[in-house]
């Protein structure tokens, strides 16, 4: 039989230092698998990448936080692989699970609604994953590193057991390209990659053509704007202003990693920067944002202040603080970005 949280942290899956509060629903479990296998730079796959894009369409709009899939990103700065499975159709899948769970803890991909430990159970269909850790006839014992507050509750790092049709019942259910799709890591030993000068102009160098060249911070502000009065809307721009303040926030502190560890790459003064310049203003945004979502949903007028705030400040505050830190990077680093050295 299974023991719940005693047995399953004994069993190396921690959260211990893993940022939970500031990595989404599929990062953070990541970021789990990655400290059981031995990384010990479990921020940096996360942290390293400062990107914004997003891209309005007739009928979904997108953001995108990231130049890379996760994979891609775990692969480059960790000896590590990320293995894809594919799980059979329903008839076949309580046995996937068992053998997964025999070679290892597994992440897998489902229904929040049908995750009974999360606030969004029995109220809200969206992509979720879970770090599979044992299987026995009935039961599966799981680990959740995911942390958030909602309107039905807080969502808090767990290990627990639920029943094996739960799983089961929440993986068949999932709409989206995950479906049926399962991840292990697999630690290599191979150099880990792309060195961080690269990544820091990379960065600099794609928030200065998407702010500074298209503005695509106001285009994101002024397309909700626009549609302050549809709350699901509004609902997706409160969600979207959560992702973005959790991005800039962890990105503050590898900024203040490297700081602390490789001097003369990016002083503390820019990490300080960054986090007085630009992460606390998206906090505030996105307790804005969330409020005009209640407000829409109550059928009252919700307020323009982060939309405001986002176009008015936090757009010309990102694009400060890209040129700033190009000013910052050594010469040399930037000849051998652009292949002069």
């Amino acid at each position: 039989m299974l023991h719940g949280k005693s047995s399953i942290r004994g069993n190396d899956l921690t959260w211990d230092r893993v940022d939970v509060d500031a990595l989404d629903c599929i990062a953070v479990n990541v970021a789990v698998l990655l400290e059981r296998v031995g990384v010990q730079d479990i921020r940096t796959p996360f942290a390293a990448e400062w990107h914004f894009s997003f891209e309005p369409r007739s009928h979904e709009a997108q953001l995108l936080l990231g130049r890379s899939p996760l994979q891609d990103l775990v692969a480059q700065h960790t000896r590590c692989t990320v293995r894809e499975h594919r799980l059979s159709d329903d008839g076949g899948l309580s046995t996937d699970l068992a053998r997964l769970a025999d070679e290892g803890p597994t992440l897998l991909f489902g229904d929040a609604y049908y995750m009974p430990w999360l606030p969004y159970a029995n109220k809200q269909h969206m992509e979720h994953s879970v770090i599979l850790a044992a299987v026995d006839d009935q039961n599966a014992a799981i680990v959740d590193a995911y942390s958030i507050r909602t309107e039905w509750g807080d969502a808090r790092p767990t290990a627990t057991t639920v029943p094996v049709d739960c799983l089961v019942e929440s993986i068949n259910s999932l709409k989206s390209a995950r479906r049926k799709i399962a991840w292990s890591i697999q630690k290599g030993s191979e150099n880990a990659g792309q060195s961080i000068d690269r990544v820091l102009y990379a960065n600099v160098e794609n928030i200065l053509q998407a702010l500074d060249a298209k503005h695509a911070m106001r285009t994101f502000a002024t397309y909700y704007a626009d549609h302050a009065t549809d709350p699901e809307l509004l609902q997706t721009f409160a969600l979207d202003c959560w992702l973005i303040t959790r991005a800039r926030q962890i990105h503050a502190r590898w900024l203040a990693d490297l700081a602390r560890k490789s001097s003369g790459v990016i002083s503390a003064t820019v990490a300080e920067a960054f986090e007085n310049a630009i992460v606390r203003p998206w906090q505030t945004a996105s307790e804005f944002s969330y409020i005009a979502f209640r407000r829409a949903k109550g059928g009252r007028s919700p307020p323009d202040t982060s939309f405001k705030l986002i176009m008015n400040q936090i757009e010309p505050a990102e694009i400060d603080m890209a040129k700033l830190i190009r000013r910052e990077l050594p010469r040399q680093s930037f000849a051998t970005h652009f292949g002069l050295a």
